[in-house]
């Protein structure tokens, strides 16, 4: 994997607590399952035990990792570096005409210099 392409690679670093979050979720599973297995009295445990789809108590877990994973994504900071060829280039032009344009410091306002200034820069 290329690093060069995030402005801040080190939030890498979180992947380990993502890992451990992951290995911490199985030794827990495994744990659940060792003392579901000590339950002396079976029919009692048929009862008390969840009787759902065994995947769908994952899917919090899951969705846990997969947030974890797009969240170190997104404070790495991807960058994508695009050329642009010259002459494709976009130029804009902003004019203020706030009323601060009306003084006469500048021969006739400031605004119609500017005015002049940008016509002169858009023919050239």
């Amino acid at each position: 994997m290329n690093l060069t392409g995030f402005a801040s690679p080190w939030w890498f670093v979180l992947l380990i607590v993502v890992a451990a979050v992951v290995v911490g979720y199985v030794l827990a599973s495994r744990a659940r399952r060792r003392r579901t297995m000590r339950f002396s009295n079976l029919a009692l445990l048929e009862r008390v035990a969840p009787s759902g789809k065994r995947w769908t108590r994952h899917v919090p877990s899951a969705l846990l990792v997969v947030s974890l994973l797009l969240l170190t994504f997104a404070l790495a900071g991807p960058t994508a570096e695009q050329k642009v060829p010259r002459n494709r280039a976009t130029v804009m032009m902003v004019m203020d005409v706030s009323l601060s344009m009306e003084a006469t410091d500048v021969e006739p306002s400031r605004l119609e210099a500017a005015q002049t200034a940008a016509s002169e820069f858009a023919e050239g």
